[in-house]
């Protein structure tokens, strides 16, 4: 579905504290991009890491390593750049999903236990808890807390948020506000403990059917300027949804959208779990070309350059693409 332009909204602006829903265009994500020929070749997966029982959410650890969240293993392993294991971040995970890193801190969805967890300095605390079946994470980290010469490693992050796939709820966690600690010191591995909080502010709450208790079937979450993107399983589309509340289809079709990135062409990249496992390439007006397919069950995508994205395969494993 194709929406008019409207002017870009600002950062700085207030987020709605109740559940917002207007069928009315907003923003599309900034992909000032030519739109790809039809004919485009399709790209050939290889194999890149193999042997995992359920690979998901992916990201660069605070050490440039891969980091790689194994849902069914409950474990985050590590692996350098070209493929080779170098341990594990962290075991005894219940349902790790989704990875954000930013400076020295990573943080984790855990989808079974119901809240997000961070690991600093060989530790690991509770950042977000009694959100049911967190998945796609966004982390903002504030522009005048990084000065042009700070290294990336030494960013701070600010804001956290999350969505809910049981009730596609987002909630908003201030990450610099005293909160409950569990215990300070709890080592990474094979450690997990329990942490009653208050629920974070609610910052956007999906219609309900008549007749349903809940709405379900958001997954993963990004961020492109002022525009949230979500990926939809159940409306089989991408959503966006704008600081000020204001939501959109940006694409429609795709018959079980998972994972969503940003490439460095600024292009929006699904991980389509539907139609054998395929990575759709969106351009600015959510038209979309498939860019590989026969994936299995793609769900985390992670851009090694420009031209060389990581899909992780629920199936077992990641694969490597180089794009055309």
């Amino acid at each position: 579905m194709k929406s008019m332009k409207i002017p870009c909204l600002l950062m700085g602006l207030a987020l709605t504290t109740a559940p917002v829903w207007a069928q009315t265009p907003v923003e599309k994500p900034v992909t000032n991009v030519a739109p790809l020929p039809a004919t485009l070749k399709m790209a050939t997966a290889t194999p890149f890491i193999t042997g995992l029982q359920e690979a998901q959410g992916m990201a660069f650890g605070p050490n440039n390593e891969i980091l790689v969240a194994d849902y069914k293993a409950g474990e985050i392993l590590r692996f350098s750049r070209d493929g080779k294991s170098l341990g594990k971040l962290a075991t005894g995970l219940k349902g790790p999903s989704a990875i954000v890193s930013v400076g020295n801190q990573v943080f984790v969805s855990e989808r079974k236990a119901n809240r997000v967890v961070r690991f600093q300095n060989g530790k690991m605390d509770v950042v977000m808890a009694d959100v049911a079946e967190p998945m796609g994470l966004v982390v903002d980290s504030s522009p005048d807390m990084v000065l042009p010469t700070t290294p990336a490693r030494l960013a701070t992050p600010t804001t956290l948020n999350v969505v809910s796939h049981t009730t596609s709820k987002i909630y908003r966690s201030d990450l610099r506000a005293k909160i409950p600690r569990a215990k300070s010191g709890v080592p990474i591995i094979g450690k997990s403990f329990n942490l009653k909080e208050k629920t974070s502010p609610l910052i956007y709450a999906a219609p309900v059917a008549e007749g349903d208790k809940e709405r379900y079937g958001f997954r993963w979450l990004v961020r492109d300027g002022a525009t949230f993107l979500m990926s939809d399983e159940v409306g089989e589309r991408i959503l966006m949804l704008t600081e000020s509340g204001r939501t959109a289809t940006f694409a429609s079709g795709i018959s079980d959208p998972s994972g969503i990135a940003i490439g460095p062409d600024k292009m929006v990249y699904v991980a389509n779990e539907g139609d054998g496992g395929q990575l759709i390439r969106l351009d600015a007006e959510g038209e979309k070309t498939v860019i590989a397919e026969k994936l299995g069950r793609p769900r985390g995508i992670l851009f090694l350059d420009a031209k060389t994205v990581l899909v992780s395969n629920r199936d077992g494993g990641v694969w490597k693409i180089a794009l055309p």
